[in-house]
C-alpha cells in the first residue's frame, strides 16, 4: 500500500512516497481503508522538529491524525464495529496512507451518507475546540468570550460551541471572513488588520488563543480579573497571568470517546458545521502542497487529502 512518510526533520522536502506492507490487525483493532484525511498544524510543527526535545521520533515517520474510512477487517475481540462500517476518529499512529489499524474503541461509527470530506476534517479541531471552550474555558451562559483566528480550523468550531453554550462571542478575523464568521454565530467580528482587539473586547471572561505570540500577550488586557486565557498554541506567560490576576493554560484536545461521539453526532445532525477550504489528491506533491499552503496561514476551516 502507498504511504507518504517523513525521513527526517525539515521542510516539506523530507516527505517521500513509498510502498509499505499492510499492517497486521490486533485482536481489539480494526483495519480501515482510508478515504480522506486532514492536514493539521501539528503535522507541520512535528515535521519541523518543534517537539523533538521531549517527543523524539523514530524515522521513517507517518504523520496525520484524523480520517474517514471503511472498515475492511476486524480483530477477534471486536464487538461494536463490523466490516463495511464507515468510521472516523483520531489515529495517533498516522494517517497519510491507504490503510491504518486503530483500536476499535478509538473510532466512531458513521451513517453511510455522511459528508466524508467535512467529517475527515473534523475530529482534531472539534475535540480541541471543545477542550478549550468547555473543559478549560468553562464557558457559561451570558459570559463574554474572545476567540482569536475565528476563521481557522479550531476557531470556527470554537465559535459554534461557545454560542451553543450561551456566550457572547467576539472573534478576530480578516475582512473577507466577516460574513463567514457572522454566519457561524459570532456577535462581533474584529478586523485584526485595522482594529486593536483590546479596544473592542474588554472585560472578557474567557479568551481562546489560536495565534500565540504578541496576540497572546496582548490578550491578557482583554480579560477581566479572574478570567481565563486558554491557548491551543503555546503556554501563556505565568508572569502575565499573575500580573493581570487571571488563569491561563496551554491545552490539547484529549477528550473522552463520549465527547467525540457527541461532537460527531452534532456535525452529522447539522448542529455544527465544518468548513473545508481546499482538497488535495493523495500524492507526494498533493500532501506537500497542502502542508505548505496551511503553513502560510489565513486558511478558512481545514484542508484535506482525498484518497
Amino acid at each position: 500500500m502507498k504511504a507518504i512518510l517523513m525521513k527526517e526533520y525539515g521542510n516539506e522536502d523530507v516527505l517521500f512516497e513509498t510502498e509499505v506492507e499492510l499492517p497486521a490487525v490486533g485482536e481489539e483493532e480494526v483495519l480501515v481503508e482510508v478515504k480522506a484525511f486532514s492536514i493539521n498544524h501539528v503535522d507541520i510543527v512535528t515535521r519541523e522538529g518543534d517537539f523533538k526535545a521531549f517527543r523524539p521520533l523514530t524515522f521513517p515517520h507517518l504523520l496525520g491524525l484524523d480520517f474517514v474510512g471503511v472498515v475492511k477487517e476486524v480483530g477477534a475481540l471486536c464487538q461494536s464495529i463490523k466490516i463495511g462500517d464507515l468510521v472516523t476518529g483520531i489515529n495517533y499512529g498516522g494517517t497519510y496512507t491507504e490503510y491504518i489499524t486503530i483500536a476499535e474503541q478509538a473510532v466512531v461509527k458513521l451513517i453511510q451518507d455522511v459528508n466524508v470530506k467535512e467529517t475527515a476534517a473534523f475530529p482534531v479541531i472539534a475535540v480541541t475546540a471543545w477542550a478549550a471552550v468547555m473543559d478549560h474555558g468553562l464557558i457559561k451562559p451570558n459570559q463574554k468570550v474572545l476567540i482569536h483566528g475565528g476563521a481557522g480550523g479550531v476557531g470556527h468550531i470554537a465559535i459554534q460551541i461557545a454560542k451553543q453554550a450561551g456566550a457572547y462571542v467576539y472573534t478576530t478575523g480578516a475582512e473577507r471572513n466577516t460574513a463567514f464568521l457572522k454566519k457561524l454565530g459570532a456577535d462581533e467580528v474584529i478586523n485584526y488588520a485595522t482594529t486593536d482587539f483590546t479596544t473592542v473586547a474588554t472585560d472578557a471572561d474567557v479568551v481562546i488563543d489560536t495565534i500565540g505570540g504578541d496576540v497572546q500577550e496582548k490578550s491578557f488586557q482583554s480579560l477581566k480579573q479572574g478570567g481565563r486565557l486558554i491557548s491551543v498554541v503555546t503556554k501563556p506567560s505565568e508572569e502575565l497571568s499573575e500580573k493581570y490576576g487571571v488563569y491561563s493554560d496551554f491545552i490539547r484536545g484529549n477528550v473522552s470517546k463520549e465527547t467525540m461521539i457527541k461532537l460527531v453526532n452534532d456535525l452529522v445532525a447539522g448542529r455544527l458545521t465544518c468548513h473545508v477550504e481546499k482538497e488535495y489528491p493523495f500524492s507526494l506533491d498533493g500532501v506537500r502542497k497542502a502542508q505548505v499552503e496551511l503553513s502560510q496561514g489565513h486558511t478558512r476551516g481545514k484542508r484535506i487529502v482525498i484518497i
